[in-house]
């Protein structure tokens, strides 16, 4: 019985997998090129207000105080790289 589960869930996670591989290499195969020039003034449309949703969604997912904790333990440790990513 136990065989039977980690097929069917082996066999969901390969079909969701390569629906997502599908769906991502089709949207990159017909994405339209974007100039530099482009990039750069939606940057300078939407910069503020980014910086404003970053930080409160930062504050209310607690990215914040976890980055606080990591600031005061890295006072006693030597850390050569800490990255935070949210996407």
């Amino acid at each position: 019985m136990v065989g039977r589960a980690v097929k069917l869930v082996l066999a969901g996670t390969g079909y969701v997998g390569g629906v997502m591989a599908g769906t991502m290499w089709w949207s990159a195969r017909n994405a339209p090129d974007v100039l530099d020039e482009e990039r750069q003034e939606v940057w300078s449309q939407i910069a503020d207000r980014y910086d404003a949703d970053i930080h409160s969604s930062e504050q209310t997912t607690g990215i914040l105080a976890l980055r606080k904790k990591l600031v005061s333990v890295g006072e006693h440790v030597y850390v050569h790289v800490c990255v935070c990513v949210s996407g």
